[in-house]
């Protein structure tokens, strides 16, 4: 698996990999990442590992594009 692209901004950042996976790390501080207890995590908590972002009804599509900003995270499939 290799990255395709990565983005920051001022809290988190999130990488494309080639399979169409999104993964993130940092504040997950407004749930932007969809990061939750299912893993472990309180929403709203800093993710500290590379985790897979959680695309709840889109499991099974891969991703194409994706753009942040401190509090959303956007995709295209």
């Amino acid at each position: 698996m290799m990255i395709k692209k990565v983005k920051s901004c001022e809290s988190y950042s999130v990488a494309l990999m080639d399979n169409g996976k999104l993964y993130g790390w940092g504040s997950n501080e407004h749930g932007q990442m969809g990061i939750k207890s299912e893993i472990g995590l309180e929403m709203y908590e800093t993710v500290n590992f590379v985790t897979e972002v959680i695309r709840e009804g889109y499991e099974d599509q891969k991703v194409i594009n994706f753009d942040i900003s401190d509090t959303t995270l956007l995709f295209q499939l």
